[in-house]
């Protein structure tokens, strides 16, 4: 079994390569897995449900659905990985 970390990196990796910049979108502060509005795919796409069928996904496998994970532990990976593209990416924006 894959830990949360795993499973929210290969979402993640999916969502870089299906809709870069998708971090930039999200807001952390009302971030909820548990909900389907508020979750990466509500935020997204509009709804969960809409998310998962544009990326054609298996939901717990990309960690976009709370599926025997912790909804904190769950939330925090997300935030972590939010965060860590974001740095990236002003780091490759600024000049040298």
């Amino acid at each position: 079994m894959t830990t949360i970390r795993e499973r929210v990196a290969a979402g993640a990796a999916l969502l870089d390569e299906k809709r870069p910049d998708w971090f930039m979108e999200i807001d952390c502060a009302t971030l909820n897995i548990a909900s389907g509005y508020h979750c990466i795919c509500g935020q997204l796409y509009g709804s969960y449900e809409r998310g998962v069928q544009v990326l054609g996904v298996h939901p717990p496998s990309y960690a976009f659905l709370q599926h025997m994970m912790s909804l904190d532990a769950l939330n925090e990976a997300w935030r972590e990985a939010i965060a860590a593209r974001r740095l990236a990416r002003e780091r490759v924006l600024q000049p040298a």
